[in-house]
């Protein structure tokens, strides 16, 4: 497979480089990072030099909305520099559910790319196939803190699911559980992480378990799709909300298309919703 796990002791390829833009006046904070994805996700840029956490946000939906599909899509974007930062960033995506459909679906999606656009994604995206503890104390997880922190020094790491993460003595009902978990992740590898979860049982809730998981993140997506069979569709809408963020107002939504190709979906736009649309609130 094209994407695979990292062999140890590889060396990662160096990123091109790039300048942000420069500050300018009446410019806030925000304007003087790049964009990762529009309007979602920035970088960790020159107001924060002395950051040394990672930023964490939590992407929970409900079985069946879509979250590995969307965020492999947005990986790959982001790896192929087709994202407003106009460079390619490193991503790494940890497939703990599933693995061997994750990448099945990531072989999928790099054969519609053309053949730079594969090139560059194989050279910036990787994926590890197995569960890892978020845990200091599991030798897994330390040697995957090492490789992401030394080598491969990701601008972004996707983590699909949290369940499948959690300390083998962990209860996601927990909030010590959780806070400590949380707090393992900001102190690796100065990265954006993001992670999936589940949504819970109570419509009131968001996500499942403690509630120090959504105090914890910087910010927490919500996506939902409609019940067409993605297997016969031509295209697929999948619907995404922010309901925190430390970056911009919750509320804001967004739009992610996807088209069939062979038995998967390739993401193949993102657009913000304005605010004066209505979206399908039943499917978030």
């Amino acid at each position: 497979a094209p994407l695979t796990d990292i062999p140890a002791g590889s060396t990662s390829p160096v990123l091109i480089p790039y300048k942000s833009r420069p500050p300018g006046v009446g410019m806030n904070r925000l304007d003087r990072r790049l964009e990762l994805i529009d309007g979602l996700l920035y970088e960790l840029g020159d107001d924060e030099p002395d950051r040394v956490e990672s930023r964490v946000t939590l992407l929970v939906g409900a079985s069946g909305a879509f979250k590995t599909f969307a965020l492999l899509g947005l990986g790959m974007k982001l790896a192929a520099g087709d994202s407003p930062a106009r460079r390619p960033c490193k991503v790494f995506y940890l497939a703990g559910e599933t693995p061997s459909d994750v990448e099945r679906r990531a072989n999928v999606m790099l054969r519609k790319h053309g053949k730079y656009a594969q090139n560059v994604i194989c050279k910036n995206m990787r994926i590890g196939s197995r569960s890892v503890p978020f845990d200091d104390k599991d030798p897994c997880w330390t040697g995957l803190r090492r490789h992401l922190s030394e080598e491969f020094k990701p601008d972004v790491v996707i983590s699909d699911t949290l369940q499948h993460m959690m300390p083998f003595d962990a209860d996601e009902n927990s909030a010590r559980d959780m806070h400590r978990m949380m707090e393992v992740v900001r102190k690796t590898a100065r990265c954006h992480w993001i992670i999936t979860h589940h949504t819970g049982k109570n419509p009131e809730s968001v996500e499942r378990g403690s509630s120090a998981l959504r105090a914890n993140a910087d910010t927490v997506w919500r996506v939902g799709a409609d019940s067409r069979n993605i297997e016969t569709a031509n295209t697929e809408k999948v619907l995404m909300q922010v309901i925190k963020s430390r970056d911009r107002p919750s509320g804001d939504r967004w739009e992610l298309l996807f088209e069939g190709y062979e038995d998967s979906l390739v993401l193949t736009d993102i657009s913000p919703i304005p605010q004066n649309e209505s979206a399908d609130s039943d499917q978030l």
